[in-house]
């Protein structure tokens, strides 16, 4: 990428790595990873024409996803075309992309107007049973 002086890597994160959560921790300790090296890299790459951009979404309806809901859908939730569609068309718009208006919202919500702690036990109602 560095010798053409285009290109574009794509690094999932989650909503999830926003804050620590409870039966979850090693997953969403990697998913803001992803976020942190995608905004480094970022900035790293841009005067070589290289763009990175970390995919924030919340659920994604995957088979495996569904299979821990158990059946019970999450606000937001979006299939992975309306992930990837979203990611790809923000390429070049900076570091981070949330996909879809709900999960912007709590996003904004999660980390700008709750505490940590209130961000921390709110994520973990909304997770127990899932492992």
């Amino acid at each position: 990428m560095k010798k053409r002086g285009k290109g574009g890597i794509v690094l999932m994160s989650s909503l999830a790595g926003g804050q620590g959560c409870p039966n979850l921790a090693a997953y969403t300790a990697t998913k803001a990873f992803n976020a942190v090296l995608a905004e480094g890299l970022w900035k790293e790459l841009k005067p070589s024409g290289i763009d990175v951009i970390a995919s924030c979404p919340g659920a994604i309806s995957t088979p495996n996803y569904k299979e821990a809901q158990k059946g019970k859908p999450v606000p937001g939730t979006l299939t992975p075309r309306q992930v990837a569609e979203s990611t790809l068309k923000a390429l070049g718009r900076g570091p981070i992309v949330v996909p879809g208006g709900f999960n912007k919202f709590a996003r904004f919500l999660m980390n700008r107007l709750l505490s940590r702690k209130a961000a921390i036990n709110f994520v973990s109602d909304n997770t127990k049973g899932i492992s």
